[in-house]
């Protein structure tokens, strides 16, 4: 029943510091990097992309971790 009730509910990930994570929207969807820095509903990452080491903001719910 209580599951019923909040399936629309979103869900938190606790992410830490030096964590491997996936973009999941926007575009850079698909790419990883390394989390740097969490500030409030924001990660601060470095992507690897076409051999450039970029550093970037992005909003929590567009990251997910890498397993």
């Amino acid at each position: 029943q209580f599951l019923r009730e909040y399936a629309g509910a979103p869900l938190s990930i606790a992410y830490r510091e030096g964590e491997k994570v996936s973009i999941t929207a926007g575009p850079l969807k698909e790419q990883e990097g390394t989390l740097l820095k969490i500030q409030g509903n924001k990660a601060i990452l470095y992507i690897h992309y076409l051999g450039i080491r970029l550093k970037a903001e992005l909003p929590l719910n567009a990251l997910k971790p890498v397993r």
